[in-house]
């Protein structure tokens, strides 16, 4: 197998939705590797979309999420940390086990990717990226399109004072009209959709608040 392509690059504190959009333009296909401080992060993409989310961060790992969650108590992922056999999965193994079942186990990896890309929105760092890597097959796949679980990681912020420090509320906004954004299947909430349709390039930020 050939060795992927690696470039490198500098993510700006709260540039990393503008490199994921970027990802998507070019219908990327491999591994972006992010590095913040000493927190790791790999998010994997097919034709653009992210499929994968997994982060070297002891709390963002899926036994320490499952445990925070109530999924799984720590004497069960404890014990299923030490049976895992060599070259399975930690996901798939706690199916085979009988511990979570496959619906769960995709529930629960889209809330932690969708809380670990929250987490990623404002912080600056590195990357790398590896074009061409694509995501082992006996790995479990994201359903969701990056456009949606970049939403839902915005709407996870709990800092809305950080989100805010990123807006010029005096400037005017406008609608992105790149075609691929345009379908990516968003569902917006009734308040989003309403402050979506008052975006026409006339309107302040601070008009909308």
């Amino acid at each position: 197998m050939a060795q992927a392509a690696v470039q490198t690059g500098q993510i700006a504190a709260g540039a990393f939705p503008a490199l994921l959009r970027k990802l998507v333009r070019e219908l990327t296909v491999g591994r972006l590797e992010t590095t913040s401080g000493d927190e790791i992060r790999n998010l994997w993409f097919d034709s653009g979309q992210i499929r994968s989310v997994v982060s070297e961060v002891e709390e963002e790992k899926l036994g320490r999420w499952l445990v925070a969650r109530g999924a799984l108590d720590a004497q069960e992922m404890a014990l299923a940390l030490l049976r895992q056999p060599q070259r399975v999965r930690f996901g798939s193994y706690l199916v085979e086990a009988g511990l979570l079942t496959a619906e769960c186990l995709m529930v629960e990896l889209e809330a932690l990717s969708i809380g670990i890309v929250s987490r990623m929105l404002f912080a600056g760092g590195t990357f790398r990226r590896f074009d061409g890597e694509t995501l082992p097959a006996d790995a479990a796949s994201l359903g969701m399109t990056t456009a949606s679980l970049l939403v839902a990681a915005v709407r996870a912020v709990d800092d809305v004072e950080t989100l805010e420090g990123f807006i010029d509320h005096s400037s005017y906004l406008w609608a992105g009209q790149d075609a691929l954004l345009s379908y990516q299947d968003v569902a917006l909430n009734p308040t989003e959709g309403y402050l979506l349709s008052r975006i026409d390039g006339r309107t302040r930020a601070a008009d909308l608040q």
